[in-house]
């Protein structure tokens, strides 16, 4: 048998839960495919029934507080995203949210985190299509499992981070191109484009795929009769249908003439403050490989199955899905895994580039690294015929599953047992009861002030942002994760051009009810700007606002509270909880 039919019924040969087939008739191809599907539909309906109970316990991290605050304000004012409130996603992150809260409430997080779990519900679907059809049936459940597993390693696992609804788009994409049957047809190579430059609307970072999957669908058209044009054809056609969703955003904003708000929420603020403001270093690069130890290491089992995965996908050369005549499109295993590899990779180093290290970033290359992990090891199992094999096969399987069942954050609720980490909002509990107080002692349609890093005022309270900023780092220079240590450095260059003379402005046409002074957090080292060391800002402060009250927690946590001159002093009427729309939180503070 030369090495081009080597692996031609390998995969076919083992099924995951049922005996070898010799020679699969008609029927047991149709039992083959039923099985599988119910395999695949069984991994994600266990996936569900652990996580859609618990996401009203999910913690609300920073980054959620800060697109919800700016999708409130920007449909509160009825401007656009980087016009009414400033952020550094793409717009459709915000649009999302936007569309969400019409649908759902304003700030109905708990919603979002839902949306979330279905979405990671179709990514897996599409993740086990993927597998299927690239590697053999039976390598669809194994992706589905591994990728649900990686989902599971992070504490935000529901997080609505830029990166989730980015994933769905690009795992459609994948779809359509790794898994088309026969030749790519062309309104599948321009929908594809489509979708992948939807989720760059969703985060910068998937402007690396659209190349990568371009070319993928150029491949896959030549290996199937080596014909150069058409190949060349299919890439341009998935470049073209990425300017469908660039010319409709791009159009809204030109119509609003707000071209260079978009252009600098969209690039510049990233560029010129966010990646301009990291120290590339081989001091920062070992440290971040510390870092990336400490923030992946549960999913570092994921990675090295996809790393050994890769193996025999190199060496082998062709695998068929069991029916005469028909074939994936890409012909060669080891073209079809160096796709799968390059996106993947590509995905890494553009999720890492500011050599930051969260699980949350890794949504975006989880489903790719899934599918490639486990062609590989379908290719290796498809060898292994013999009994002792299946039987190991089939435990893997089962223990894999009953491996995510246990780890659904769920089975505390259902078992009436509440871990206190899944009963809070990420925040310091001082924060959380000033702004419950401050929600009770305001109307819907007053707003706040924020000044510090303590966005989550904003979402807890579930007041809008009086402000475009929903912190003060663009004033102060501050760049999270990057510039706040040493104390005495300069950030002067990391001060956004106006902001200062914009959030003033604002503050004017907008008196708020209250300013929250949460400057002497210690958080990114906002505590090394005060509020009254801005003399703007004290004047306005001074001129129609009063001490209220103040909250600590420990010796090294203080928010301040002023109220606006023409509102009596607050008071609290009932317990202070932490209270999400949709569910009640079971601790009190």
């Amino acid at each position: 048998m030369s090495d081009v039919d080597i692996l031609s019924t390998a995969s076919a040969d083992i099924p995951l839960m049922s005996p070898a087939n010799t020679e699969p008739s008609p029927h047991s191809s149709w039992r083959r495919r039923l099985a599988v599907g119910t395999l695949i539909v069984a991994i994600v309906v266990v996936y569900v029934a652990t996580r859609l109970p618990s996401i009203g316990f999910q913690p609300i991290n920073i980054d959620e507080s800060i697109h919800a605050a700016a999708a409130v304000r920007c449909s509160a004012m009825g401007t656009l995203p980087y016009v009414g409130a400033v952020g550094n996603k793409g717009p459709l992150q915000y649009w999302a949210y936007q569309g969400l809260f019409r649908v759902a409430g304003d700030y109905n997080v708990p919603a979002a985190h839902a949306v979330g779990a279905v979405i990671v519900a179709c990514n897996a679907i599409f993740v086990a299509l993927i597998a299927s059809r690239c590697f053999g049936p039976y390598a669809g459940p194994w992706a589905a499992l591994l990728y649900l597993l990686a989902m599971g390693t992070s504490w935000d696992y529901l997080s609505f981070n830029s990166e989730m609804p980015a994933s769905l788009p690009l795992v459609v994409a994948g779809w359509l191109i790794l898994a088309a049957p026969n030749r790519i047809s062309p309104i599948r190579c321009v929908i594809a484009g489509t979708l992948v430059m939807v989720a760059a609307g969703f985060r910068q970072n998937c402007l690396a795929v659209l190349p990568i999957m371009a070319v993928a669908a150029g491949v896959a058209d030549w290996a199937k009769d080596r014909r150069v044009l058409p190949a060349v054809a299919r890439a341009f056609l998935v470049g073209l249908g990425g300017l469908v969703p660039v010319a409709v955003v791009v159009t809204v904003y030109a119509r609003h003439a707000a071209l260079a708000d978009l252009a600098f929420g969209y690039f510049g603020h990233n560029v010129n403050f966010y990646m301009g403001a990291i120290a590339y270093s081989p001091g920062r690069l070992l440290y971040a490989l510390w870092d990336a130890s400490v923030w992946i290491n549960h999913a570092a089992v994921v990675m090295m199955l996809a790393i050994a995965g890769f193996v025999p996908i190199a060496f082998c050369v062709r695998i068929s899905d069991g029916r005469a005549g028909h074939e994936p499109a890409f012909a060669v295993p080891r073209v079809r895994g160096a796709m799968l590899a390059i996106l993947t990779l590509s995905l890494w180093a553009a999720e890492t580039a500011g050599l930051r290290f969260f699980n949350h970033y890794r949504m975006l290359d989880w489903p790719f690294t899934a599918v490639l992990a486990a062609g590989g090891w379908a290719l290796l199992l498809g060898q292994l015929r013999h009994r002792p094999t299946r039987v190991a096969f089939r435990v893997g399987v089962i223990a894999a599953m009953v491996a995510m069942f246990l780890r659904g954050e769920s089975l505390p609720y259902v078992a009436g047992r509440v871990d206190p980490i899944f009963a809070r909002i990420d925040v310091q509990p001082h924060v959380s009861r000033v702004a419950l107080r401050l929600r009770e002692n305001t109307t819907p349609d007053e707003s706040l002030f924020v000044w510090g890093m303590e966005p989550q005022v904003y979402l807890i309270a579930q007041r809008r942002m009086a402000t475009r900023f929903a912190h003060c780092s663009p004033q102060v220079g501050l760049i999270q994760f990057e510039n706040y240590y040493p104390l005495e450095q300069d950030r002067s260059a990391w001060v956004w051009p106006s902001s200062f003379e914009q959030m003033m402005a604002d503050l004017r046409a907008d008196p708020p009810a209250y300013v929250v002074d949460a400057s002497e957090e210690v958080l990114f080292g906002a505590g090394q700007y005060p509020i009254r060391a801005f003399d703007e800002l004290a004047e306005w402060l001074d001129a129609g606002y009063v001490r209220d009250f103040e909250d600590v927690s420990g010796t090294l946590h203080r928010v301040i509270v002023y109220r606006r001159n023409d509102r009596p002093p607050t008071s609290t009427t009932r317990p202070v909880s932490v209270t999400l729309p949709g569910r009640p939180r079971p601790s009190e503070f």
